[in-house]
């Protein structure tokens, strides 16, 4: 029986690579690329989110049939292989994201925050329309930092699941496609509908004394060339030293986020001139020849991997010195998907 890859995610540290399919879950170990449970559940997941490497999982229902109803976020027991409890929405889940203590649903028109332990909502907003399900956590277990999108057309809410406070960032004017969050919460990169900028914010900077006073932030620029960024990742806390993203040209893209490190336009004349001609430019840019990538970053930070959704999995070193990535480890799970 074959086997019709609906999602592809990783847990909180990249140690994890979940996989939805059209008759269940898969979940792999990254380092090194194994098979850790497979799932058969004789009708679609459309989406998992772990809890780091914990035995509760997020699961949504997808594809044709759905094992779940599409409007229900399901929390799932796998040691006891049975239903933990269920939250039903008014409308298909768009997104879930889960750490130890709180589950962030993006519907298409509003994000929930509940409690994971006895699923009571504490927080929902209303957004702009949010078909790709917009959404980031911060990944570690001692951050609580949410970003979601709000009511206005490129801009960001970040809330504070712990203390229930929040602050509003305009990162754009054109739609938000992508969000990702640092480990630590402390740095937001975004990415608009055109795809040609990531601009990174430092949250650590914001003021609630001064709230009128913007955040920092630095510009990336990614390319010339509209794109779809598919996935956006932050090295590890606390160096924070990288930042990937990648798009639907089947591009990856490596930032140092140290200072004076990346590529300037040589124009040196044209720059302050306009935001293009001060953009810094990857480090590290690397072809796929699969489309739609994701990319995590390793414990490490000198590594990273990738995962497209043809069922193919990439482990990269990240050299420096030469500005490229050297791969080291290359798989296509889609055999490991089948219940043969």
């Amino acid at each position: 029986m074959s086997s019709d890859i609906l999602f592809c995610g990783f847990n909180q540290n990249t140690s994890c690579l979940a996989v939805g399919t059209d008759h269940g879950f898969t979940i792999f170990n990254t380092e090194p690329f194994s098979l850790n449970i497979k799932r058969i559940m004789e009708a679609g997941i459309g989406l998992v989110s772990m809890v780091y490497r914990t035995n509760v999982v997020g699961l949504v229902g997808g594809g044709n049939p759905p094992r779940f109803a599409p409007s229900k976020a399901i929390l799932w027991d796998d040691h006891r292989k049975r239903v933990l409890g269920e939250i039903t929405l008014s409308s298909p889940v768009k997104n879930m994201l889960l750490n130890a203590s709180n589950i962030c649903i993006a519907l298409e028109d509003r994000v929930l925050v509940y409690k994971l332990d006895n699923l009571m909502l504490m927080h929902e907003a209303q957004t702009v329309p949010n078909e790709g399900g917009v959404l980031a956590l911060s990944g570690s277990r001692n951050s609580n930092i949410m970003a979601s999108l709000t009511c206005s057309v490129g801009e960001i809410l970040i809330y504070n699941l712990l203390t229930q406070t929040s602050f509003r960032i305009e990162a754009h004017k054109s739609p938000i496609k992508c969000l990702a969050l640092s480990d630590d919460g402390k740095w937001l990169a975004t990415a608009s509908v055109k795809g040609t900028l990531i601009r990174v914010f430092d949250l650590s900077s914001h003021d609630p004394a001064n709230p009128s006073v913007e955040v920092s932030k630095r510009t990336f620029r990614r390319g010339t060339d509209q794109a779809s960024i598919t996935s956006i990742a932050f090295s590890p806390a606390p160096d924070n030293r990288y930042l990937a993203c990648t798009s639907d040209h089947g591009t990856i893209h490596i930032f140092s986020l140290l200072e004076g490190r990346n590529p300037r336009p040589k124009l040196h004349f044209l720059r302050g001139m306009s935001e293009y001609f001060d953009c810094e430019r990857s480090l590290i840019t690397f072809k796929l020849e699969d489309t739609m990538p994701k990319v995590g970053f390793l414990a490490d930070d000198q590594r990273l991997v990738c995962v497209t959704s043809q069922g193919s999995f990439y482990g990269f070193d990240i050299d420096v010195n030469n500005n490229t990535l050297n791969p080291y480890v290359y798989e296509n799970f889609v055999a490991s998907l089948t219940d043969d």
